[in-house]
């Protein structure tokens, strides 16, 4: 009844996005693990998961997942930068 990417989508992606965020406080550091991030995610765990038929993509290219990926992680610590910004104004 779970659809089969709904661990992922829930638990591995944001988990791993944290994890990047937290060691990486520099935005020089971040940036590189961030790329390697979303290099590993659409390079090697998406194609993995459509060898063991989780799901399947008609027309799409890996390369679009790492720009969502890489673009996923800046907005999410610009956003968090952001809070943190009004948290320390209040």
């Amino acid at each position: 009844m779970v659809p089969p990417l709904f661990p992922a989508d829930l638990v591995v992606i944001p988990v791993s996005a944290m994890l990047v965020y937290q060691y990486f406080i520099k935005w020089s550091s971040f940036l590189i693990a961030n790329t390697l991030w979303a290099l590993t995610f659409a390079y090697i765990i998406v194609p993995l998961a459509i060898k063991v038929h989780m799901f399947h993509m008609d027309n799409w290219k890996h390369t679009y997942s790492f720009i969502g990926f890489f673009v996923l992680g800046i907005t999410v610590r610009c956003i968090i930068l952001f809070l943190l910004r009004k948290l320390e104004k209040a």
